[in-house]
């Protein structure tokens, strides 16, 4: 096998190629492509990506990454996203989110801008937005 060829199998076996022949690499080339692999692994699970392989992590890094992914998921739920889990979510947090939305629920409503869903209301706030409307204070 040419330098070329073994440089070539080598390099496609760090970027996780399928044209990656491992019988071809020595010992310590396959505890680099296993670093690397590592690496990737760590990269996607920083990153979110589906291809993140919790198990392969360290305590550390396992650690490290649920606080990431805890953090990624407070941001899709306060941006209202359909990967928001509110089962992940601290009971604080929770009633922070839902005080939140009712916030911007409520000056929707008032506004007559944005989504506004008035089952959500209460008497007062409807009394409210009524009296608004009608320009009676």
């Amino acid at each position: 096998m040419d330098v070329a060829v073994r440089q070539r199998n080598m390099s496609d076996c760090k970027e996780g190629s399928e044209s990656c022949d491992r019988s071809k690499l020595t010992a310590s080339q396959i505890s680099e492509v296993l670093a690397a692999e590592h690496d990737r692994n760590l990269w996607n699970c920083v990153n979110g990506w589906e291809q993140c392989d919790h198990s392969r992590l360290t305590p550390r890094e396992a650690a490290q990454i649920a606080v990431s992914e805890h953090r990624r998921n407070i941001l899709a739920c306060t941006g209202g996203e359909q990967t928001c889990d509110y089962s992940a979510l601290t009971t604080a947090e929770a009633k922070t989110l839902a005080t939140a939305e009712h916030k911007r629920n409520y000056n929707a409503c008032l506004l007559g801008s944005g989504y506004c869903d008035r089952s959500r209301l209460s008497a007062v706030e409807m009394e409210a937005i009524r009296l608004k409307r009608t320009g009676s204070r």
